[in-house]
């Protein structure tokens, strides 16, 4: 039951805590927006003598799904079965996140490829522990009718098969 703030009450959220086996095995629908997460991780050892910002001297660069497709990372780490249902660009990010979708086999992925459509991609710069920026490369946009329909009609497709359906928005237009 919710509490006036919007938040759960300590004793709903042991029930959902009991039912989080309950997932496992069950076949799960995600629809939503997905990104790109980007993460570059390095120290800082000094301040640029141009401006004073830290200096960070990069070590390693790791990509994720982000949005939409971490929610469906966490639901098969959960056990969980996942259909997974979004739209990216035709750009890099885009191919990325479809590379990222075909390495993890416990996805079934459904992603429409629009030209017309930037893949968001949130970057955030780390230093130890401390994220120091993050910087956001999007174009928040509505389907046009004809992708909404190729997204209803695989939605439509595979809703039989599903016990349950996240939706996944971020706002970005799915």
């Amino acid at each position: 039951m919710p509490t006036a703030q919007g938040g759960m009450k300590r004793t709903d959220i042991g029930m959902v805590l009991r039912r989080l086996p309950d997932l496992a095995g069950a076949h799960v629908m995600v629809i939503g927006d997905v990104m790109l997460d980007h993460y570059i991780y390095g120290v800082v050892e000094r301040v640029s003598p141009e401006a004073p910002v830290p200096v960070l001297r990069m070590q390693r660069e790791v990509a994720m799904l982000g949005g939409a497709g971490n929610v469906a990372r966490n639901l098969i780490s959960l056990g969980a079965r996942v259909t997974f249902l979004s739209v990216t660009g035709e750009d890099l990010a885009g191919r990325q996140v479809a590379s990222l979708l075909t390495e993890c086999t416990a996805i079934r992925p459904w992603v429409l490829v629009t030209s017309g459509r930037v893949t968001s991609v949130k970057t955030r710069y780390v230093a130890g522990t401390q994220q120091l920026l993050r910087t956001d490369q999007e174009e928040v946009k509505s389907l046009s009718e004809a992708e909404r329909n190729q997204l209803l009609a695989r939605i439509e497709a595979v809703l039989d098969t599903c016990q349950v359906v996240v939706l996944s928005d971020y706002g970005k237009g799915v």
